[in-house]
């Protein structure tokens, strides 16, 4: 009798325990599922904000409304990493291979980083391997991801006018990326720390953030079959080697669009059930000097297509609409309309397979 009640204490905690981890995958799978939901409202204040800024303002409301973009930015990075930790927990993050050169990434990092680099006048110098091939074939977008985690990370814990380099080499089947600083460095006693859950670590009073960026960065690198390590010295900076799989590629000749003047005066399609993203889409395309033609449907771009009223170089459509979907309605134009360039836009991670 002492041993089938023992049993069933422990059954029943083995109960509890599987039905908790079936309600956390649960989670996961429902905020991987709600990312363009949520993305989309996030995107659409920074979006505003962004276009009011060119605005007529005085000095306080420019102020003001410089600390929302900052903070709308900053949320906008704890949503990313709350929705990626999801999709990855979920088993919802996929890898998609394609062919880039390192120097897309560079600029793409200093896009990015540019900013927050000059406000603490620090230096960030980017360094290619002479052995390294011009084109490869990866995950270009996480290793953005990652490597965007890195550096926000080592400028950060770097002081005003310090510096930050990131190297890229290889080593056998591995692409090789370090990120170096000369910043506050880490305890020995508290590296094993920083690829823990919500792990929040001190150096001299500051802490890391919310835990998740690292975390974030460790998981997507095993996705794309490759590692990361750290080495710090306290007081000295810290290096971060992440190594993931790549293949070369030379047989690919690199035709990034390095003008916009090419682009003037170009009639586009904007295709989007969204009021907020045409809007700005349309604000973008015309400091491009395009000309932005918008529809809020599937059925309005149809008619227009259609109507050969105008020579349209490409279209944007968001691929998650209601009604007619954005890859239907690709469907449709393609058989009309064979050689139409169309480009996919979504607040989604993960594109429909069709």
């Amino acid at each position: 009798t002492i041993f089938i009640s023992v049993l069933q204490i422990i059954l029943e905690k083995e109960k509890i325990s599987y039905e908790k981890e079936i309600l956390d995958y649960g989670k996961d799978l429902f905020l991987a599922n709600m990312s363009h939901e949520i993305r989309t409202p996030a995107n659409g204040v920074i979006g505003y904000s962004q276009l009011l800024m060119q605005t007529q303002l005085s000095i306080t409301q420019k102020n003001y409304l410089q600390s929302q973009n900052k903070c709308s930015l900053q949320l906008m990075q704890i949503i990313n990493d709350i929705l990626d930790f999801s999709k990855l927990a979920a088993g919802k993050m996929e890898v998609r291979n394609e062919c880039f050169s390192i120097q897309e990434v560079i600029e793409d990092l200093k896009n990015t980083m540019g900013q927050k680099i000059q406000e603490k006048n620090q230096n960030i110098n980017f360094f290619i391997s002479d052995t390294l091939y011009n084109l490869v074939i990866s995950d270009k977008q996480k290793l953005i991801q990652i490597l965007i985690n890195l550096i926000s990370n080592a400028h950060k814990f770097t002081d005003v006018n310090g510096t930050i380099k990131v190297g890229f080499d290889i080593e056998d089947d591995y692409l090789v990326v370090s990120i170096k600083d000369n910043g506050i460095g880490i305890d020995i006693d508290k590296q094993s720390k920083l690829f823990s859950i919500f792990e929040q670590i001190e150096n001299n009073g500051t802490k890391t953030g919310s835990g998740l960026g690292l975390v974030i960065c460790e998981k997507l690198v095993k996705l794309l079959s490759g590692s990361i390590v750290v080495k710090s010295i306290l007081g000295k900076g810290s290096e971060f080697i992440v190594k993931v799989i790549y293949k070369p590629y030379n047989d690919f000749e690199n035709t990034l669009i390095q003008n916009l003047d090419l682009l003037k005066d170009k009639n586009v399609l904007i295709v989007d059930d969204n009021s907020d993203n045409r809007i700005v889409l349309t604000e973008l395309l015309f400091e491009w000097n395009m000309k932005p033609i918008a529809c809020a449907s599937a059925l309005e771009a149809l008619r227009l297509i259609m109507g050969n009223r105008h020579d349209f170089s490409f279209g944007l459509i968001d691929i998650v609409m209601p009604g007619i979907s954005g890859v239907e309605l690709a469907k449709q134009i393609k058989e009309e309309k064979p050689f139409f360039p169309l480009i996919a836009l979504s607040s989604l991670d993960t594109f429909v397979n069709t």
